[in-house]
């Protein structure tokens, strides 16, 4: 059996309080991801919205908000300037009549 199939045994906390700490570590983790899930909602519906109002793609409203909120418009310029001229390079001119 290799080591990635073998399971690990856990040791559970003996102490009563230890456990309740956990437990409400655990219900504040799931708080939080529930405000997530919403606010990962919202951000989808506003995109949709913008999308449908100004007749935009979703995926470049959505990549222009994560540039923005990135603060890294140059750096995503130049990343995608590199994967063009790597393209290129290995792949050939596609707009070449070759």
């Amino acid at each position: 059996m290799s080591d990635a199939t073998q399971v690990q045994q856990v040791i559970v906390p003996s102490n009563p309080a230890d456990r309740e700490n956990i437990k409400r570590s655990m219900q504040t983790i799931s708080d939080e991801m529930t405000k997530i899930a919403g606010i990962r909602s919202f951000i989808t519906e506003e995109i949709k919205a913008i999308s449908e109002k100004y007749d935009l793609p979703n995926r470049y409203i959505r990549k222009l908000a994560n540039a923005y909120h990135l603060q890294n418009f140059q750096k995503a310029q130049a990343e995608a300037d590199e994967f063009e001229s790597l393209y290129i390079q290995i792949m050939g001119d596609p707009s070449s009549d070759e």
